[in-house]
């Protein structure tokens, strides 16, 4: 788990109007220094290689 995530929600989009996105996710954070440290955190980034 990455520090300061309070709740976090992804699924498959459904929508006609998607613009190619297939799945949608949201995050909530304790505060905007945990949301700037998210980006940088190892853990995301292997997601974002993954991606």
């Amino acid at each position: 788990m990455i520090p300061g995530i309070v709740d976090l929600l992804q699924g498959i989009n459904f929508s006609e109007r998607s613009k190619g996105y297939e799945v949608g996710l949201t995050v909530r954070f304790e505060d905007r220094d945990a949301l700037a440290n998210y980006g940088r955190h190892p853990r995301h980034q292997e997601i974002v290689s993954y991606l």
